[in-house]
C-alpha cells in the first residue's frame, strides 16, 4: 500500500501541473473576443487599425491551445534614458524594466521562454521582403492560451512597464505560431523530476 500512495500522490500532482499547464477553459468564445477588443480599445495599449483586424482574426479561429510567440528584436545602439530617469543607460539594461515585470506574471500563467539567442551575424538570406537591418536577439515564447496573452496585456500593473520597452526597442517583428514538435518541455520535465522523486521517497521508505 505505502508504494501505491506515493506513486498515487505523485500522479496526482502530475495531473494538477498538467491541468494548469494546458488549462482548461477552452477556446474564447465570440463574446469574449469582443469583451476583449472593447477593453483593448480603452485601454493605454496603442494599436492601429490593421493590426487590431489581425489580431481579431487571431482571437477568433482560438482552439483553446498553447502557441509561441516568434519575437524578432533591434534594441538600440548605445545608452537611452528610460522611463523617469535622467541619466542615459545601455538599451539592454533599459529593457530589464519592462523584462523583470512580465516575466515572473508571464510564468504565473503558465507561459515561459523557450529559446533566447543574440544575433550573431546580419541577415544571410531575404527573399520578397525590404532589409529591416540588423537584429540584437530573438527569442520564442510560449504562451498557454491566446486568453493568457490577453490578460497579460490588459494588466494594468504592466502599463509602466511597456514603457520601459518603447525606451529601450528600435524596431520589432513578431508573430504567433502553432508548435507541431516540441522534443522537450515542462510535460516532460515534471513528469521526470516527480517520477525521480517518488521512486527515492518509494526506496528510502521499504
Amino acid at each position: 500500500m505505502n508504494g501505491l500512495w506515493i506513486w498515487g500522490t505523485a500522479l496526482v500532482l502530475y495531473g494538477a501541473f498538467y491541468a494548469w499547464y494546458n488549462g482548461i477553459r477552452g477556446p474564447l468564445t465570440q463574446e469574449e473576443v469582443e469583451a476583449y477588443l472593447r477593453r483593448l480599445e480603452e485601454s493605454r495599449v496603442e494599436m492601429p487599425p490593421e493590426r487590431v483586424a489581425l489580431l481579431r482574426e487571431f482571437l477568433q479561429s482560438d482552439d483553446g491551445g498553447e502557441f509561441l510567440m516568434v519575437n524578432l528584436v533591434r534594441v538600440h545602439q548605445g545608452d537611452v534614458v528610460g522611463p523617469g530617469e535622467t541619466t542615459p543607460r545601455p538599451a539592454r539594461e533599459v529593457l530589464d524594466g519592462y523584462s523583470n515585470h512580465f516575466m515572473p506574471a508571464l510564468l504565473g500563467r503558465a507561459g515561459h521562454p523557450v529559446y533566447f539567442g543574440t544575433a550573431a551575424g546580419g541577415a544571410l538570406e531575404r527573399w520578397g521582403m525590404e532589409d529591416t537591418g540588423p537584429w540584437s536577439f530573438n527569442g520564442l515564447i510560449r504562451y498557454r492560451s491566446r486568453r493568457d496573452m490577453l490578460e497579460l496585456v490588459l494588466d494594468p500593473r504592466f502599463a509602466d512597464a511597456h514603457l520601459y520597452k518603447a525606451a529601450a526597442i528600435d524596431y520589432t517583428f513578431a508573430f504567433p505560431t502553432k508548435p507541431r514538435l516540441l522534443t522537450f518541455g515542462p510535460r516532460i520535465f515534471v513528469a521526470l523530476v516527480l517520477a525521480l522523486l517518488a521512486a527515492l521517497v518509494h526506496l528510502v521508505w521499504r
